[in-house]
């Protein structure tokens, strides 16, 4: 090695053995002139590719990180968005089935109600109909009644004794007198006309 005051002193020397000496010192110098800055160059191509690497390899986790935060963020969305969807499908659909139902429950009872009163009515219009066609008859039977019994009795010459049949059928009555000839008077409720038998 050549200490730094050595290389101006040998500029100056005339001794070649002196001079050889200068020449190799040069060479030292030069050579470790050439070593050092390989030797930077190298380590700072080696470091910079370290930290590109590095930089690299950060960049790509921090791509990935936010990559995959993005992808699950909409996944998650999606996933919401496609949950909902369908809970709100089948929530309708329960809703649509439960208002169905109901109508057709309140339809079905009203259509009772009304059926029924409608028969209730139908059968009370009619059950008075009859009824009071049964009174008109049994009113009109009870007329002819009093009247045929009055004729039997001004023209039977018996004990005077009447009895009365009345056939439910026919709505015919039947009166049945004690004279030596039986006469049988038949009166039609229909028509009101009496008819007489003698037999």
């Amino acid at each position: 090695m050549c200490a730094p005051d050595h290389h101006h002193k040998m500029k100056q020397a005339k001794d070649p053995e002196e001079k050889e000496s200068f020449e190799e010192c040069t060479k030292h110098r030069f050579y470790r002139y050439l070593t050092t800055a390989n030797y930077l160059k190298i380590l700072r191509s080696i470091t910079t590719a370290n930290y590109l690497k590095i930089h690299r390899s950060i960049n790509t986790a921090n791509y990935l990180k936010i990559h995959r935060s993005i992808n699950t963020a909409n996944y998650l969305k999606v996933h919401r968005s496609i949950t909902r969807a369908n809970y709100l499908k089948v929530y309708r659909s329960i809703t649509t089935a439960n208002y169905l139902k109901v109508y057709r429950s309140i339809t079905t009872a009203n259509y009772l109600k009304v059926y029924r009163s409608i028969t209730t009515a139908n059968y009370l219009k009619v059950y008075r109909s009859i009824t009071t066609a049964n009174y008109h008859k049994a009113a009109t039977l009870h007329r002819l009644c009093g009247l045929a019994v009055k004729t039997l009795a001004q023209k039977s010459g018996g004990t005077g004794l009447i009895s009365v049949r009345v056939k439910p059928k026919t709505l015919k009555l039947v009166l049945v007198a004690d004279p030596p000839d039986v006469w049988h008077y038949g009166f039609s409720a229909k028509s009101g006309r009496p008819g007489i038998r003698i037999m």
